[in-house]
């Protein structure tokens, strides 16, 4: 029998259910794993508030990778090992080109995992972002220019719209900030 030494797991379609709860089967599987010597990671493009509470029915101490590598701890409730956020001077370039093409940006703030949402405007006409703003902990907050109420290295920024302008607008972050900036695009049909 192989022998591992890490398993990493993702959350949404893996680790949780189609109610996003973790079954008891996977709990117990995941506790013995550990049991065994093998390091259980926790990987998951969601922000730390909203991924935590549901993980904290596990009995194990897993490495938690969060925001899509941005953010990575030891343990539910442990030590910051790593935080990797994008320059300040080039989440504002982003900022800027997602405005110049008409998609307003969301800024995902918290160095050490704390999760905070910057919006200029609250979403009216996308109701896949307004239900998951509604939801959200801690609530988003609502600026008046995103480009004033940052003054820190963002985790994040990320932009939410039709699949053609989000195309449109990732493809001129490519030209105009391609070695400062790592894109990851994600569809919901």
């Amino acid at each position: 029998m192989p022998r591992f030494d890490l398993l990493a797991i993702d959350l949404d379609g893996t680790l949780f259910d189609s109610s996003r709860a973790i079954s008891e089967e996977n709990r117990i599987a995941l506790s013995r794993a550990e049991q065994s010597g093998v390091k259980v990671a926790v990987v998951t493009g969601r922000r730390l508030p909203a991924a935590l509470p549901s993980l904290l029915v596990l009995d194990i101490d897993p490495v938690l990778v969060f925001n899509s590598g941005a953010i990575i701890m030891k343990g539910f409730h442990g030590t910051l090992l790593r935080s990797e956020m994008l320059p300040l001077l080039v989440a504002k370039r982003v900022v800027t080109l997602g405005r110049k093409y008409g998609v307003a940006p969301i800024i995902h703030d918290g160095p050490n995992g704390e999760g905070h949402i910057l919006m200029e405007t609250s979403p009216t006409s996308n109701r896949s972002l307004s239900y998951y703003l509604e939801r959200t902990k801690p609530p988003p907050r609502i600026v008046p220019d995103l480009l004033e109420a940052i003054h820190r290295d963002p985790v994040q920024v990320g932009f939410s719209s039709t699949v053609a302008s989000i195309q449109y607008l990732s493809e001129r972050i490519q030209k105009k900030v391609p070695e400062e900036v790592e894109l990851a695009l994600t569809e919901y049909r």
